[in-house]
């Protein structure tokens, strides 16, 4: 961007906000926003509300965060497991009126706690718990994705089980007990719903329309199931009463007056009676929303919120969900954290860290783009990241030559081709393909995850990248938090950036040459692997953007842009806010750019399971060992076959 246009930016997503990463936003029925918190780290996937008002919020990494009624975080847990240990993903979560909190996992274990959220026990039930619930008279109930349900007493002993038919190609996705009788809801995802009784015995079954995502019920027998078509209110012989057509629903949720209410992933709270008539609704501003609850009271409450990104040319999240735009050329800290400390000392190297195995860095290469637009732009063309003890890179031929076909992988300075189930490293990170082309997913040893998005630009032969971190510390960095009073994460050593400049002179010194060239990398600190003669200076362009005049590059032929229609046609399709595309494909004309959106916005982590770290290469003291037998073993025969011929001479 120039000058004038990026400072501009910055100075309009401040004064109206941002949408923010791990967001929880109270609402009540009206509804209207009360209280917005972004004091969490991680991606939230469930919440869940006691009767005294307590919040408890689960990522999908495992932890539990306990908050009062005002947001203040109160305790923590993670879903047992040994530190850079595999992560079995957190898929469940249920929190009884009373503060007891049971949390599944997709390896079948399920955890109690209380509301103080000391570990209380644990047991485990067979294939992967997708639902959770519990009864007017505490049992717990878990249901699995092959449809065995489980029956448990509060204190997770066995009680029975039972089993729903679930076709081929389907999957169980909801179980909620109705409160009013203690019956239970189980939604598959061919849009079938079962009714069964406490002794686990079907009762009724039934279909809706759409896809189920989950299930509702309030004291006065009211049952809502949410769907990819909409809402839709079924009566205990499963047969529809009314329904509400409504897109893109994340989650249902009714309270104790009738209230119905229900989220979507665009960051839109809709609020109706149990009638289903046409709803109240109010925009969050947090996108996307990924799960809804409500009290007994009506204070209602969503969490979800972007990750801290780098996207497109380059346009910052912070991890604290503050947006700016940074063009700058060269190679930058995006994300450091040292590891076992809430505030992060940034400015310590993490190359010299070589101990902490929960120390993270991650270094982005941005390369600048000549524009006939006169707006200057950068890329991200490369990404590096320390990770346990290990060294990991993701960038173009080393030659400088690169290839379509795809990036180069290296840990430890060697290339490496990584197959379908990934790889594992020895300290508990893992690097494994996601579902976009080229995609990355870099899961740290501290449940830091990195995603990296790459796409290829053909009329210009080169690689960019979208790049998304989902924390589990504070850190610093490009997409650094952001302490008070600040328009900008701090400088390495702990240094405020201050309040936001009024001049557009002031504003482009404190960006592009301050806050730049203080989170630039050195041939000290770089991650990078570089082809002989080459180093971090290769890829410095100091000076760009400009503060004035083009925005060219010596040897360059400028891209032409896009109209205004074009951009948004190629855009429409984007999740979220596609201000951002709209602007790149308007500047840089590629259209592409569109779906590195699309693939980077709906990234989803991999499930991992246990399986056994794979086999490693056998140690040269082994070999060594082997070798001496395989000799003595020769000796020997050859030493008997000699004893036999001198017998029979």
């Amino acid at each position: 961007m120039s000058v004038t246009r990026t400072v501009a930016a910055i100075a309009l997503l401040f004064a109206v906000g941002a949408a923010r990463a791990a967001t929880i936003n109270e609402l009540n029925t009206n509804p209207a926003v009360v209280r917005t918190a972004t004091n969490l780290l991680g991606r939230p996937v469930a919440v869940g509300v006691d009767q005294a008002g307590h919040l408890y919020v689960m990522t999908f990494r495992g932890w539990i965060y306990s908050l009062s009624g005002t947001f203040a975080v109160q305790g923590s847990a993670r879903l047992p497991g040994p530190l850079g240990a595999p992560r079995i993903p957190a898929t469940a979560l249920a929190v009884t009126v009373t503060g007891d909190v049971y949390a599944g996992r997709s390896d079948g274990m399920i955890f109690h706690y209380n509301s103080a959220l000391s570990l209380l026990g644990q047991t485990t039930v067979t294939g992967s718990v997708v639902g959770l619930t519990v009864d007017g008279g505490g049992n717990v109930y878990a249901a699995s994705a092959g449809g065995t349900i489980f029956k448990m007493n509060s204190s997770l002993a066995s009680l029975g089980t039972g089993t729903v038919t679930v076709a081929a190609g389907s999957t169980v996705v909801a179980i909620k007990a109705e409160i009013s009788t203690g019956a239970l809801y189980i939604a598959i995802s061919n849009g079938t719903v079962d009714r069964l009784n406490t002794s686990l015995t079907t009762l009724a079954t039934g279909t809706v329309s759409g896809t189920p995502v989950n299930i509702a019920s309030d004291t006065a027998g009211d049952v809502i199931v949410a769907t990819s078509t909409g809402l839709q209110k079924i009566s205990q012989s499963i047969v529809t009463l009314a329904s509400r057509s409504l897109t893109g629903i994340v989650g249902v949720d009714l309270d104790s007056a009738g209230d119905v209410v229900a989220a979507d992933s665009a960051g839109n709270v809709f609020v109706m009676n149990t009638g289903l008539s046409t709803p109240r609704t109010v925009s969050t501003g947090t996108v996307p929303i990924r799960s809804i609850a409500i009290t007994v009271t009506g204070s209602i409450y969503v969490v979800g919120g972007p990750d801290g990104a780098s996207e497109g040319d380059p346009h910052i999240t912070t991890i604290d969900g503050v947006r700016y735009d940074f063009q700058s050329a060269g190679e930058f800290v995006l994300f450091r954290h040292t590891g076992g400390i809430e505030g992060p000392v940034c400015g310590t190297n993490i190359g010299d860290l070589d101990s902490r195995q929960d120390a993270v860095e991650i270094q982005v290469r941005q390369f600048p783009v000549a524009t006939t637009a006169n707006t200057c732009v950068t890329l991200n063309g490369a990404v590096a990241a320390r990770v346990g003890k290990h060294n990991v890179t993701y960038q173009p031929n080393l030659n400088g030559q690169p290839d379509p076909s795809g990036l180069q992988l290296r840990i430890d300075q060697k290339l490496v081709a990584l197959d379908p189930s990934g790889m594992r490293l020895g300290d508990g990170g893992r690097i494994v393909p996601t579902s976009a082309p080229g995609g990355l997913e870099v899961d740290f040893p501290d449940d830091t995850v990195l995603f990296v998005t790459p796409g290829w630009w053909p009329s210009q032969s080169k690689w960019y990248l979208n790049v998304n971190v989902v924390p589990e510390r504070r850190a610093c960095g490009l997409v650094g938090t952001i302490s008070k009073g600040s328009w900008l994460p701090a400088l390495p050593d702990g240094t405020s950036m201050g309040p936001e400049p009024t001049s557009a002179h002031e504003r482009y010194v404190d960006l592009y040459e301050r806050f730049a060239d203080a989170w630039r990398v050195t041939d000290k600190t770089s991650l990078f692997d570089y082809a002989p003669g080459t180093s971090t200076a290769t890829f410095t362009m100091r000076g760009w953007p400009p503060e004035t005049g083009k925005c060219d590059i010596p040897g360059a032929v400028p891209v032409e842009g896009a109209s205004e229609e074009v951009a948004r046609e190629a855009c429409k399709g984007v999740p979220g806010d596609p201000a951002n595309c709209i602007f790149d494909v308007k500047v840089t004309g590629l259209t592409n750019i569109a779906n590195t959106y699309v693939a980077s916005r709906d990234v989803q982590p991999v499930p991992e399971m246990t399986q056994p770290e794979p086999p490693r290469a056998p140690r040269i003291w082994c070999l060594a060992i082997l070798a001496i037998a395989l000799v003595l073993v020769i000796g020997l025969f050859v030493a008997l076959i000699r004893a036999r011929r001198r017998r029979t001479t």
